[in-house]
């Protein structure tokens, strides 16, 4: 399937690829300050994209890694480990159920269309986690984003909050168990106060000036816009 093959084949500046790794590390500190890595972890990666966090999960130990993308191109660029990808799409999961100790998502749960899909694939997502397994959640933060979040990417159609997360975590039977915030590649205040100060960069005043010409400078904001890091566990 061809949906998303942009985002395969697309190429990075260096100071974006700088702040993706950035926020891997970030992410996977928070991971591991809350249990990850202690003990044998059933994974699985939602979402492959480029492919960023998935080296990461394979490199630690005690993770046995299984991705999952609706894109045929991605799992099969990502699929060295012959038979831990499969090919599938949201809200259904094709697993059985407490199969897994962690799900991962990252900036996919924007693209479900609404509320009841968003609600049945966190009810398929507790269906697969093991007793206390948790689920994380990356996403852009609306309120932060405004207008952008549509223009940064054409088939983002949820517009996602921290509190609409925790609502619909709750009617799923799950908790917000921690989270944090990030903006370019910076967490929790240093994060906030980078997003904050740039954007009293008159980016948007000089776009407006003339779209095509710096058009660049629009892409540019998107790295000054908070975006959250959920991590949701199964009520016991």
């Amino acid at each position: 399937m061809s949906f998303y093959d942009y985002f395969l084949q697309s190429k990075r500046s260096r100071r974006h690829q700088k702040f993706v790794q950035m926020q891997c590390k970030g992410i996977l500190h928070f991971l591991h300050e809350h249990g990850f890595g202690k003990k044998t972890t059933h994974l699985l990666e939602i979402g492959l994209g480029q492919g960023d966090m998935l080296q990461f999960f394979r490199k630690q130990p005690n993770v046995k890694y299984f991705g999952m993308d609706l894109n045929h191109s991605i799992c099969k660029a990502f699929n060295t480990v012959p038979g831990t990808n499969v090919r599938a799409s949201l809200p259904q999961l094709p697993f059985a159920d407490q199969s897994f100790d962690l799900i991962y998502l990252s900036h996919v749960i924007e693209h479900l269309g609404n509320y009841a899909n968003a609600l049945l694939f966190l009810e398929e997502a507790a269906r697969c986690l093991k007793p206390q397994g948790q689920l994380v959640v990356l996403f852009p933060d609306y309120i932060s984003w405004q207008e952008d979040f549509f223009s940064i990417d054409y088939s983002h159609d949820l517009p996602m909050t921290y509190s609409r997360i925790d609502r619909l975590a709750n009617d799923a039977g799950m908790h917000i168990q921690a989270a944090i915030d990030y903006a370019g590649g910076w967490f929790g205040w240093k994060g906030r106060l980078f997003s904050t100060l740039g954007h009293f960069l008159p980016l948007r005043l000089v776009h407006a000036i003339s779209p095509v010409r710096f058009a660049a400078l629009r892409k540019a904001r998107y790295a000054l816009h908070r975006n959250w890091v959920i991590l949701l566990e199964k009520h016991i």
